[in-house]
């Protein structure tokens, strides 16, 4: 299996028993009122921010976030106006990128298998 494929199925693995997380989390803990459990959680706390920033820009008090996100967000918007859908999609892209990235950086002084240890490692302690 080529590098791209093993960091590919790494991450499948973690988003998979990431979503199992969060669906089980909704089961068992009552969320507060305002929660948007609607898209599992994912677009909570500075998930919000940035989705606003992308549909309506900076107002007072959101300088704090820097505009790369946001501005890709409404950039490349394709699903019509679902700038959730848009903020995922270059999530995960930007994720898998920088893990390949990760992968032949550690692979340059290291094995292969410690590069797809790293991998692993960085996904689950971020």
């Amino acid at each position: 299996m080529n590098k791209f494929k093993k960091i590919l199925l790494i991450y499948i693995i973690w988003l998979v028993a990431l979503f199992v997380v969060a669906y089980l989390g909704q089961i068992l803990v009552r969320l507060r009122p305002g929660f948007q459990v609607e898209f599992g959680g994912w677009s909570n706390f500075d998930g919000q921010y940035y989705l606003t920033l992308a549909s309506k820009g900076y107002y007072n008090f959101h300088q704090e976030f820097l505009p790369i996100f946001p501005y890709l967000i409404r950039r490349l918007t394709i699903f019509g106006q679902n700038y959730f859908l848009t903020g995922m999609l270059i999530s995960h892209v930007s994720i898998i990128v920088a893990l390949y990235l990760f992968y032949k950086l550690v692979e340059m002084d290291f094995k292969s298998s410690v590069a797809q240890k790293s991998v692993l490692y960085l996904l689950l302690f971020p």
